[in-house]
């Protein structure tokens, strides 16, 4: 099995990681703005520090998949080959091993056979 690594082309990364990169200088401004203006209103600086966290990991996700030729995957996933010799060969020996056990006749085979390598 292959294993295909999913992740979001370069042009798209490159907007999100702009947008990102901007949200998290926006909260960057709030939480100065909240701890050195307003240093009662600590639960929304709270909030702010971690809307900066968020939106800098998502900026810094983006910016490696924008710039870089390999990237980071944001899903794995296994994948079956879907060789069609391969898929005819495991056929065959199936077939091979159904008439050696009697279990289809040899006209059933024949037919079968030559049904099988007409589809290659």
């Amino acid at each position: 099995m292959n294993i295909a690594r999913i992740r979001p082309s370069k042009p798209i990364s490159a907007i999100t990681a702009t947008l990102a990169t901007v949200f998290a200088c926006v909260g960057l401004a709030g939480i100065v703005a909240v701890f050195g203006w307003f240093p009662q209103a600590w639960p929304v600086g709270l909030f702010l520090c971690l809307w900066t966290f968020a939106t800098g990991l998502i900026a810094i996700f983006h910016w490696i998949n924008a710039l870089s030729a390999s990237g980071v995957s944001m899903l794995d996933t296994e994948i079956q080959s879907t060789s069609n010799t391969n898929s005819t060969t495991n056929r065959l020996k199936e077939l091979d091993t159904l008439n050696a056990q009697n279990l289809i006749s040899s006209e059933e085979y024949r037919l079968k056979r030559e049904d099988i390598l007409k589809k290659l």
